[in-house]
């Protein structure tokens, strides 16, 4: 047997068969016994069986580089990347399809090419390659078109999604850690505040208390300043008696001196009298002496007494003065110093009454005793009542000073408290808006997750649709495959079908309408005039070509002398691509609907 180039239609001479060749998993050849007889020990290596499988590689190559490449396209980076990925693999698969598919039709071209005007089938077979490759060109373009639709909406879609998602999740993040933040500074405030509140709480109780004390000992000290005022009347009183009395000692002194000073000339009269007079005299200069002693203890003493009595005004006229709220004492003592000038110059205009003064100077007496003694009492009363002043002064200066302060802070407490409160209210105000902001946030992402959800189910659907594309992409590889499958025959029954000249003759018109509706392909094989059928498949071809079966074996018996019009049957053609249009829905294939059947 010769190799398949020799199985020309010029060369045709005698009875030739073809021959199926399977080879199983153990990569041997597997043929039937009686297909062996007169078979050459080496098979041709350019056989019908290779033509298949270069045919499968063609397609399963192109699609495979197209599979290769398409993650690359859902990972890219962005849209002109994108596009120039497709425009790569699209020149790949076009120039490999395209060579590929051109050394394929130089091989059945030489292997089935026509040997005269009669044989057109494989012809026919080429306008249905032509045909198909068109097809099998726009569904891919429609295929590339909607992929590429689909996916620069798909990244788009995608892009600005998380863009969006990316800068509100930001933002969202952003707003609560300021609320956590404002939250925590709010807490630590209304903390230190609350302390604070607790600690003024206290100092005020301890205030108010310490205030109340002041308040007991205020009215005890006003008490004793009443005493203390009513006891400086009755010491003045007793000064201007004590002047009174003074001013008839003195007078009673003068008197004394006079007296003396008689007695003294009695005294030097007398010493010149007898002995029995000394004695009385004697007994009156003891007297004159122990009066003089009491002049002079009176007169320190009125001296003490009238230091005592300017010590006190003064130490009165600073009290009143430091104390505003004496204004009253203070009237009442000009009032009685006035009474003491007044009293003064009476003192002044009674030195008329000095004689009356001297008789009672031996009555005085006992009382400048008891006016001494009173004198005492009453200078240690009055040393008692200057030291409770000073510690009464010292203990208001330091209420009023601690009153002050204690103003003070409580101003300073109720100044700070109103700013906090206002603070306070000013942050609920923030808050009561934050969460609402928060609240509106929590919508929107709640959208965004509904719109997510959508996407998804679109993106589904567009996996289901890709799925779908690519089970009709398989089915259009079956369907070459079932075509290549064709030229290897149909289990070993005739291949074409003889039919009278009268149907031949019909059947050239319907090809000659056939050729004119018929896309044909600008390969290598549109420079080739095809001529009108001549046969028609028989309906076991179209039931092998439904089954898919993987080898056939085909035996006609045909003289090169004797080839009769052969006509190819157009139901299976038609049928096929209904088939075809049926399983891809989504792409509208556009094909032309032909009146074919001629039986």
């Amino acid at each position: 047997m010769h190799k398949l180039r020799t199985l020309a239609p010029k060369k045709l001479q005698g009875v030739y068969k073809f021959v199926a060749v399977v080879v199983n998993d153990e990569c041997k050849v597997v043929v039937h016994a009686d297909d062996l007889l007169r078979l050459p020990k080496n098979l041709p290596t350019e056989s019908v069986h290779d033509l298949k499988e270069r045919c499968r590689a063609v397609v399963d190559s192109g699609f495979m580089v197209f599979y290769d490449h398409l993650q690359l396209i859902q990972k890219s980076k962005d849209e002109n990347e994108a596009r120039n990925i497709r425009e790569e693999i699209r020149n790949k698969l076009e120039s490999l399809v395209n060579l590929k598919m051109s050394t394929i039709v130089e091989e059945i071209d030489q292997l089935c090419g026509p040997a005269s005007k009669g044989e057109t089938a494989n012809k026919s077979l080429y306008r249905e390659i032509a045909q198909l490759r068109v097809e099998k060109k726009h569904m891919e373009s429609k295929f590339f078109n909607i992929k590429k639709e689909h996916c620069d909406q798909l990244n788009q879609l995608r892009s600005e999604y998380e863009a969006n998602l990316a800068d509100e999740l930001a933002a969202r993040d952003h707003i609560i850690g300021e609320l956590k933040k404002s939250l925590r500074r709010s807490e630590a405030v209304v903390e230190e505040q609350s302390q604070r509140l607790a600690e003024n709480s206290v100092t005020l109780a301890n205030e108010d208390g310490t205030i109340g004390e002041l308040r007991t000992e205020l009215g005890k000290l006003k008490s004793v300043n009443l005493r203390m005022h009513q006891r400086l009347k009755d010491a003045d009183v007793g000064l201007d008696k004590a002047r009174h009395s003074t001013e008839k000692h003195l007078a009673q002194i003068t008197y004394l001196e006079d007296e003396l000073k008689e007695a003294r000339e009695l005294i030097v009269n007398l010493q010149q009298r007898p002995d029995v007079m000394d004695k009385g005299v004697m007994e009156k200069d003891l007297v004159i002496a122990d009066l003089k002693l009491q002049m002079r203890n009176l007169e320190e003493h009125k001296n003490c007494l009238n230091m005592q009595v300017n010590n006190a005004l003064k130490q009165h006229a600073d009290f009143d003065e430091i104390n505003g709220k004496y204004r009253n004492a203070m009237m009442q003592i000009s009032e009685l110093k006035e009474a003491l000038k007044i009293k003064s110059n009476e003192l002044e205009t009674q030195s008329e009454v000095e004689d009356q003064l001297k008789k009672e100077m031996a009555k005085l007496r006992e009382k400048i005793k008891l006016d001494q003694q009173m004198l005492t009492a009453r200078s240690d009363l009055i040393k008692s009542l200057q030291k409770t002043e000073q510690e009464s002064r010292a203990k208001l200066e330091k209420m009023y000073c601690q009153v002050g302060e204690t103003n003070t802070l409580i101003s300073q407490v109720n100044n700070e408290l109103a700013s906090k409160e206002e603070d306070s209210r000013n942050l609920i105000g923030t808050l009561t808006f934050k969460q609402m902001e928060v609240r509106r946030l929590e919508h929107v992402i709640q959208l965004l997750k509904e719109q997510n959800t959508r996407i998804t189910m679109v993106r589904a659907e567009q996996e289901e649709r890709n799925v779908t594309m690519q089970e009709e992409i398989k089915r259009l590889t079956q369907t070459l495959r079932e075509y290549a499958k064709i030229i290897t025959g149909n289990n070993g029954q005739p291949f074409f079908e003889v039919l009278p000249d009268g149907e031949v003759q019909g059947n050239r018109s319907s090809g000659h309408r056939d050729r004119e509706e018929t896309p044909i392909s600008k390969d290598t094989t549109s420079a080739q005039e095809v001529s009108p059928p001549h046969g028609r498949f028989f309906e076991p071809l179209q039931h092998q070509l439904l089954q898919h079966q993987p080898s056939v074996n085909v035996q006609p018996s045909i003289r090169h002398s004797h080839r009769p019009h052969l006509h190819h049957h157009r139901n299976y053609h038609h049928q096929a691509h209904q088939n075809c249009i049926h399983c891809v829905p989504s792409f509208q294939l556009r094909r032309h609907q032909h009146s074919r059947d001629h039986r």
